[in-house]
């Protein structure tokens, strides 16, 4: 669906009365750029950044590969032409555009480097938001929104940044560990990861809960790939804060334990050593878990038939069924028939059908 990135070009910026465009730049919403007051040929990156600075917007970018990438030219036409985002957009953004054209080995400068690596470009199409100092904000790839939704997706990331810029910034009493969690998941949420580290050591100092320690979990497993003695002993210090997963800190650490383990073990006699932590989970305290036991179980199955385990996956997908609420039994019924399907006609465990 996305097409990975090739070459960037900084091919546009529009602010209020002006655009900047590059000579390969394929024209966006032309008929309005027309009555603007003029192009020129400029270096639009530090013009875009310039003008945002100036005016107290913020800039935000879109990466496309108009003239080849079917998604990118989908999301012009039904979104970036629209009067409905530019008039919007202007309202609190610079907008700029990078043309990526189809062929990039041909001319790969030393700028083209520096933009893939300063804004990690890889898919197409991308869109990222930067501040008026040019901090990024948020990054983030293709989205089914019309242009007025999305006008109002980027007001509400820009709302939400400059809510987590004051708090860090000038942070106004005290605040509750809800409040900092609620305040790090919108920074997460945005991918602006250097506010989100500066909230994680501001939540992990707080200890209150389990949430950043489950958090701080999760990266050390992301990075050592393997639980060590300092992960273990993370974990025993989340579980005698929680030992009755009132918090939900158990399941959240098999799940990040399943999601390690599932990236990092890929051969066939592996799958039993993956599913160890879910099925820890299952066979414990998740007996009593009437909300998630389900959705666990359905977890267990899906990657077990993905691993061509089919007869183990069939029993966990009607242990879902079981645990399931009654809303999403015919949703479960479905991956049971698809499961089915795939086996021997003689293979039966008794499931009726619905």
């Amino acid at each position: 669906m996305l097409q990975k990135l090739s070459r960037l070009i900084f091919a546009g910026v529009l602010l209020g009365g002006q655009v900047f465009a590059m000579p390969n730049f394929v024209d966006i919403a032309e008929e309005v750029w027309r009555r603007q007051v003029g192009i020129s040929f400029v270096d639009e990156q530090a013009v875009m950044l310039k003008l945002a600075h100036e005016t107290h917007k913020y800039a935000f970018v879109a990466c496309l590969g108009q003239s080849w990438c079917p998604w990118s030219k989908k999301f012009s036409e039904e979104v970036l032409q629209k009067k409905e985002f530019l008039e919007g957009i202007e309202q609190f953004a610079v907008l700029g555009f990078v043309d990526v054209p189809e062929s990039y080995e041909e001319n790969v400068g030393e700028k083209t480097e520096e933009i893939v690596r300063k804004y990690e470009l890889k898919e197409l199409p991308t869109f990222f938001l930067l501040d008026p100092e040019g901090e990024v904000v948020a990054k983030f790839g293709y989205l089914p929104l019309s242009a007025k939704e999305l006008v109002i997706h980027i007001g509400k990331m820009i709302s939400d940044y400059e809510e987590i810029k004051q708090f860090l910034t000038n942070p106004i009493g005290e605040i509750s560990g809800k409040e900092l969690e609620n305040l790090y998941l919108k920074a997460k949420a945005l991918g602006c990861e250097k506010k989100v580290g500066e909230i994680f050591q501001l939540g992990l100092a707080k200890e209150e809960g389990v949430f950043f320690l489950v958090e701080k979990y999760s990266k050390l497993l992301e990075n050592e790939k393997k639980l060590t003695s300092d992960t273990k002993t993370l974990k025993r210090k989340i579980l005698a804060k929680d030992p009755h997963n009132i918090q939900g800190s158990i399941l959240q650490l098999a799940q990040i334990e399943f999601e390690m383990l599932r990236h990092n073990l890929k051969k066939r006699n592996d799958t039993k050593k993956v599913i160890a932590p879910l099925l820890e989970y299952v066979r414990g305290i998740g007996k009593n878990d009437k909300v998630n036991l389900w959705h666990v179980e359905l977890m267990i199955a899906q990657y077990l038939f993905g691993k061509d385990a089919k007869q183990e996956a069939l029993l966990h997908a009607l242990a879902s069924y079981e645990a399931a609420p009654q809303e999403k039994k015919n949703e479960i019924i479905d991956v049971v028939s698809y499961i089915r399907s795939d086996l021997p006609e003689d293979f039966t465990l008794g499931f009726a059908k619905k």
